[in-house]
């Protein structure tokens, strides 16, 4: 029975990435669309997770958590530890960039929820960037202060173009952002 649960829990999650994947934003994702692409009952989704917000936080947050995996094993080939975590972020700011409506409930969730489990992957590349040079605690402080930003700026695009002129969702300016979040954080240790 429990096998049962568990596969109809993961067909939910897969129909639902396979919506966001063909383009489709958060607002307009229905329960009874993602009933029809998972082939089960309304209910059933209700059952297995509450409400569509929290299946497509849990989508998003699967998508961002197997990003981050590829992207670190994928960062930790490059030759400098700034380097590395430079193209980690711009990547990860990316693929957010691009399914944006999605990844709004996520971060929304994290930020209010206290989900920190992206912060662990920036860790080994500070600890690498600044070496015995901070503490544990410290490295997990500058974690936040490089990731919060981005997903309040995320949250808040309209409000943080108004107040800076920059568009998040513009590439160029999106990179821009990253350089002046990590030189502010770790100073030095970080040559863009």
């Amino acid at each position: 029975m429990e096998k049962n649960r568990q596969e109809t829990r993961e067909k939910i999650l897969t129909a639902v990435a396979e919506i966001l994947t063909e383009g489709y934003a958060s607002d307009q994702i229905t329960i009874r669309q993602i009933a029809e692409k998972a082939n089960v009952a309304i209910g059933t989704i209700n059952y297995h997770f509450e409400s569509k917000e929290k299946l497509l936080y849990e989508v998003a947050s699967d998508l961002l958590l197997d990003l981050s995996d590829n992207l670190l094993k994928e960062a930790l080939e490059t030759i400098h530890p700034a380097e590395q975590l430079r193209a980690f972020l711009v990547k990860t700011s990316d693929f957010v960039a691009t399914y944006e409506k999605a990844f709004r409930v996520s971060i929304a969730y994290d930020l209010t929820q206290g989900d920190m489990s992206i912060n662990y992957y920036l860790l080994p590349l500070l600890k690498a960037i600044l070496g015995e040079e901070k503490s544990e605690l410290e490295l997990k402080m500058l974690s936040l202060q490089i990731l919060m930003p981005m997903q309040a700026i995320l949250l808040n695009d309209r409000e943080f173009w108004k107040f800076s002129g920059k568009d998040i969702f513009q590439k160029d300016q999106r990179d821009e952002l990253i350089d002046v979040i990590l030189k502010n954080t770790l100073g030095s240790s970080f040559d863009s």
